[in-house]
């Protein structure tokens, strides 16, 4: 693969100077063009120790505008990263519309390292590798263009300038980094790993190019090339029409019902608990509820319960019941709205990648991410190849939760429409209840059939065994509080490996 890459091309000193203006300038229109139209990108700068890396974004800082440019190194990992799941870092430094994003390495090091030094083999390599290639895939699909560089030296070119670079340290007193002491040693190493990483993550979304390192001025015009192209091709506006390349939504296939029956019309809405009933079994629940959080505070698990319903369906009312049981210091209520400007600006996971708890917290969602396929379906805010491929998009997410350790349980509030209606005339009349409801409330009403699929859809396609829909029959407030309360009991005592409750509680 890199045979191409160490044919000893050079540019000399004059041919750069003339060419580099012209790089210079055009990148500036074509920056300029992508900020305008409001595309963001990703630039990816790998390769091998001593190809220059740090030049590169040395000159991309020179020769761009820095308003719109960041830089991003994830070289070294912080107490708040290792408390999140691995990708959260890498949502976090996701450019906005308009902006380019450069990052060393991104996601690719740690796979990489992790194989070189037999930490991880082929296989599980492998994985990784599939999972950056559809997050890839799934920023292309949103308008986001990513460029990958990789920067290559042959063997003996790479040695010669890690001596020279050991001794310029030496000198100065320097610690020489191990990655450097021992890049000679795991050469041929670090080359299979990277053929095989190239191979796999090169998409037509998101391709590599390979670029002779061994004379910076050709690197560097090289790299500008490749660039500018990728601005240019991108072009000033991108339309939604999903390509052959495209992420299929995946998951479980929606099966086959009767016309106009829904997922919703089998749930029991006839449960009920009698006064006498609710306080002490919700009691009960309250009190397991805050032993496990603390529990869970520390064996550093984390919790992400989301609340979705119809409109008046009690989610407030549950959630309050849920943080009665627990000290505020360990948890945290995200009512989601509309998104704001910043968050517009970037892919819709973004604002909840940055929302994810702690290690040892939890975080409700009062709505959620789900929202793409549910308000957003039925409402026209996304088209249908947005909602279709946010299913996989989802259970991806979820996913990496639960492989971080985080408990994840997903609630609907269901109750009937005549249920709905009461309570909306309740709300109306009732003054200190007035402003929970709303025009849109009545707009929503309206579209009921066309929610209920969208929910239909969505249990089908994203109840998961690492994220399972509970489907709560919400037309007792009382019974649907207290099933909301020990579910989230029955979560945490999984992931703190706990198994069924203990006699006599719940």
């Amino acid at each position: 693969m890199f045979e191409a890459a160490e044919l000893g091309r050079q540019v000399d000193k004059a041919t750069f100077k003339s060419e580099e203006a012209g790089l210079r300038t055009s990148l500036l229109v074509a920056q300029q063009a992508a900020h305008d139209a409001g595309i963001p990108v990703i630039v990816i700068v790998a390769g091998l120790e001593g190809a220059g890396k740090s030049r590169v974004a040395d000159r991309l800082n020179k020769w761009l505008e820095t308003r719109h440019l960041r830089t991003s190194a994830f070289w070294d990992e912080t107490d708040e990263e290792r408390q999140r799941p691995w990708y959260w870092r890498f949502w976090r430094k996701m450019p906005a519309a308009g902006e380019i994003g450069l990052m060393f390495w991104a996601w690719y090091r740690q796979p990489l390292m992790d194989r070189v030094h037999g930490r991880i083999e082929d296989p599980e390599m492998n994985r990784q590798l599939a999972r950056m290639a559809d997050l890839e895939r799934m920023l292309a699909a949103e308008g986001t263009l990513v460029v990958k560089l990789w920067f290559h030296l042959d063997r003996d070119t790479q040695r010669k300038r890690l001596e020279k670079r050991e001794k310029q340290r030496a000198g100065e007193r320097w610690p020489v980094p191990d990655v450097e002491r021992y890049a000679d040693q795991y050469y041929a190493r670090e080359v299979a790993a990277a053929e095989n990483l190239i191979r796999r993550t090169d998409t037509p979304e998101a391709p590599w190019t390979i670029i002779e390192a061994a004379d910076k001025r050709h690197r560097d015009l090289a790299m500008g090339q490749t660039l500018l192209a990728a601005l240019q091709g991108v072009g000033a506006s991108r339309e939604e029409t999903p390509g052959p390349n495209a992420p299929q939504a995946q998951g479980a296939p929606v099966p086959d019902s009767e016309p106009g029956l829904t997922i919703l019309d089998r749930v029991d809405l006839s449960p009920t608990l009698a006064d006498d009933e609710y306080k002490p079994r919700l009691k009960a629940a309250q009190k397991r509820l805050n032993r496990l959080s603390w529990e869970a505070w520390n064996q550093r698990r984390s919790l992400v319960a989301v609340f979705e319903g119809w409109d008046a369906g009690g989610k407030g009312g549950a959630i309050r019941r849920v943080i009665q049981a627990m000290d505020a210091r360990l948890y945290r209520v995200i009512s989601v709205a509309a998104p704001t400007d910043e968050e517009r600006a970037h892919h819709y996971l973004w604002r909840f990648w940055r929302q994810i708890p702690r290690d040892g917290y939890a975080t409700l969602y009062d709505r959620s991410w789900y929202g793409r396929v549910l308000v957003e379906r039925v409402e026209g805010l996304a088209n249908e190849a947005q909602w279709s491929r946010a299913y996989a998009e989802i259970n991806e997410f979820e996913e990496q939760l639960a492989e971080h350790g985080t408990a994840v349980v997903k609630f609907w509030l269901h109750i009937s429409p005549e249920e709905q209606l009461r309570r909306f005339h309740e709300r109306e009349t009732t003054p200190w209840k007035r402003h929970k409801i709303t025009e849109e409330d009545w707009r929503n009403r309206d579209k009921w059939a066309d929610y209920a699929q969208a929910v239909n859809d969505m249990v089908a396609r994203t109840s998961t065994a690492h994220a399972p829909w509970v489907l709560v029959p919400g037309e007792d407030k009382y019974y649907a509080r207290v099933v909301i309360v020990e579910r989230l009991c029955q979560a945490l005592e999984s992931v703190l490996g706990k198994g069924r409750e203990a006699p006599g509680e719940g």
